[in-house]
């Protein structure tokens, strides 16, 4: 026989006692936002999940005096978070860090923290979507579609189970997700945000009643369930990330009674290394290239090169030509006639007859010397030309040619002059004799 987890009669008188109850629900929406935020719901919901209205309210205006938007309080780590909320809030580390793998699921999917996305979609996708964020509870996902999008659900948590199970309203072996279960089928969605309100006030009556050991409802829900064999402890998904600090990576420490891994120091602020370094994205990993094909390149013969002797041009030396000094008027020595007997009478006609004989041998010889000087001139200046270097001037060739002249002229004109010189002695001598 099949038992329902909640008694319909107790479940009635319930609503009849709380049902006009307005407790104070707290929100975090975004200054800009027009209607109810998804994100500030959600962090919300996990504010209250497990707790009493008023102290979600206390915390929500410590995240609000202590973060400036939703991004900010995405980077915070669990520490941070617990230091902003008070280290007394009931489960502080593992709310926290439930709420920042949250944060960072929708954050790598949308690449922006918010969930305006959903609000054009219909309801089935919504709550698909919000029912699939890492970590998500159910009594902050449906507190997220009530409050984000109108949703006809009523949140349920393992406090409220246990409160209803102290009043004998709920089965002492009901779970969370019976009671969750029957809500949904025999709650009219007219009467969801009332029976919702209901439960928030009895829930924190309830609370007050247990004093300081309202935070220990839920455990006691989770040890009964756990002796019984019926579920076991809810527990955290480790989370896959490169081994830091001593080479432990999160997820495999120990886990205590409320199922969150044992840490060293119980200050607020202090995180063990396995939880602050923790890699947002997922590594890239990239492929190794293919190593490059390399093909053996042929030697190329160099032969040496063949030096050739290069003369190298001599330049010819072009003496300077010194200038021809004039050269000095040679006096023609003429040989004294040979002393005749003197003869008074005829002298002076020897005389004149001696001048007149010099005179016409003197002209035949000259214009001979001067024909053979001048041949004598075309000859050397042909063998100076073509000896001499293309860069002579002018100018020497011209000093040489004029030199070369004056030498052959004076010789000639020497030896012509020696030989008029005896011609004309002997023939005067011969006359001079066959007159006398």
């Amino acid at each position: 026989m099949k038992i329902d987890p909640i008694r319909q009669t107790k479940f009635a008188a319930l609503l009849k006692k709380f049902g006009s109850a307005q407790p104070v629900i707290p929100s975090i929406d975004a200054p800009d936002a027009e209607a109810p935020d998804g994100i500030g719901a959600l962090i919300t919901g996990y504010m209250m999940w497990d707790a009493t209205p008023a102290l979600a309210t206390a915390a929500i205006a410590a995240i609000r005096r202590e973060t400036v938007d939703f991004n900010e309080l995405r980077v915070l780590l669990e520490g941070e978070v617990v230091s902003i909320i008070g280290a007394k809030y009931p489960h502080a580390f593992e709310r926290a860090e439930r709420l920042r793998r949250a944060l960072n699921d929708v954050y790598k999917r949308q690449h922006r923290t918010s969930l305006d996305h959903l609000r054009n979609q219909g309801r089935r996708e919504q709550r698909a979507y919000v029912e699939g964020i890492s970590c998500m509870v159910p009594f902050v996902a449906h507190r997220t579609l009530v409050a984000a999008f109108q949703h006809p659900l009523v949140p349920i948590d393992d406090t409220t189970v246990e409160a209803m199970h102290l009043a004998g309203i709920a089965d002492p072996l009901a779970t969370t997700d019976l009671v969750t279960a029957w809500m949904h089928k025999h709650v009219k969605a007219d009467e969801a945000p009332r029976v919702h309100r209901a439960l928030l006030a009895f829930s924190e009556e309830a609370w007050k009643a247990a004093g300081r050991s309202g935070s220990k409802l839920r455990e006691n829900l989770r040890d009964r369930h756990e002796k019984s064999g019926i579920v076991a402890r809810p527990k955290l998904p480790p989370e896959v990330v490169a081994p830091v600090g001593d080479g432990v990576p999160a997820g495999t420490q120990p886990l205590n009674s409320a199922g969150m891994p044992n840490r060293p120091s119980a200050h607020p602020t202090r995180v063990p290394l396995q939880i602050v370094a923790r890699p947002l994205v997922r590594p890239l990993v990239i492929a190794p290239l293919p190593a490059p094909v390399v093909q053996p390149v042929a030697k190329v013969e160099v032969k040496a090169a063949v030096k050739v002797a290069v003369k190298p041009v001599v330049k010819p030396v072009v003496k300077p030509v010194a200038k021809a000094k004039p050269a000095p008027k040679v006096k023609t020595a003429q040989k004294p006639a040979p002393k005749a007997k003197p003869q008074k009478a005829s002298r002076a006609k020897l005389l004149a007859a001696s001048k007149k004989s010099t005179k016409k041998v003197a002209k035949k010889p000259v214009k001979k010397a001067a024909k053979s000087s001048k041949k004598s001139s075309k000859k050397s200046t042909k063998k100076s030309t073509k000896k001499s270097t293309k860069k002579s001037t002018k100018k020497s060739s011209k000093k040489s040619t004029k030199k070369s002249s004056k030498k052959s002229s004076k010789k000639s004109t020497k030896k012509s002059s020696k030989k008029s010189t005896k011609k004309s002695s002997k023939k005067s001598t011969k006359k001079s004799t066959k007159k006398r």
